[in-house]
């Protein structure tokens, strides 16, 4: 007599209860696994959006010269102001003129903080009139504090600049 070979009923459950939990198992790793890609990928593209900000304000730093401008009512402003209606506001120089347009290479330049954004301005001529806009560049957000300090030769710290008597209580 021959025995009929093959998989018990009991068998077939278990290999399918094996294979069941295999197969869970392998599709949490890789949702896992595809959630860790994309936060990585957004974590590097902010990284990468991080230093290009830290490069331009390098940049705008180490040609900061100082040269005071007049304000939209004919006033003469300060070289560099900190915390007076920006965060930081000063005069730069190298500014490229490929276009050779009928203007200064010495740009004035502010940064300033607004609901969650990081703004650069520019305005196109030094001394400004009633009518001279700034060109704004947003360049970070999600930014939910920043400050600017002025350290003196001394170590002094200061958020205003020039100090005011307010600025010093």
């Amino acid at each position: 007599m021959l025995l009929a070979r093959g998989f018990t009923l009991l068998e077939m459950l278990v290999a399918l209860a094996v294979f069941a939990v295999i197969g869970i198992i392998s599709s949490q790793l890789l949702t896992q696994m595809i959630s860790f890609a994309d936060t990585t990928q957004s974590r590097g593209e902010r990284l990468v959006n991080f230093h290009r900000v830290i490069e331009i304000m390098r940049r705008d730093f180490e040609q900061m010269t100082y040269r005071s401008v007049r304000d939209e009512l004919g006033e003469p402003t300060y070289e560099v102001s900190i915390g007076i209606g920006n965060l930081i506001e000063f005069s730069r120089k190298g500014w490229i003129n490929p276009n050779l347009r009928h203007r200064s290479e010495t740009q004035r330049v502010a940064y300033d903080l607004r609901g969650d954004r990081i703004y650069r301005q520019y305005w196109s001529v030094l001394d400004r009139s009633p009518d001279t806009l700034p060109v704004e560049q947003v360049l970070m957000s999600g930014i939910t504090l920043a400050s600017v300090i002025a350290i003196d030769q001394l170590g002094s710290e200061t958020y205003f600049w020039p100090p005011t008597p307010e600025a010093e209580m």
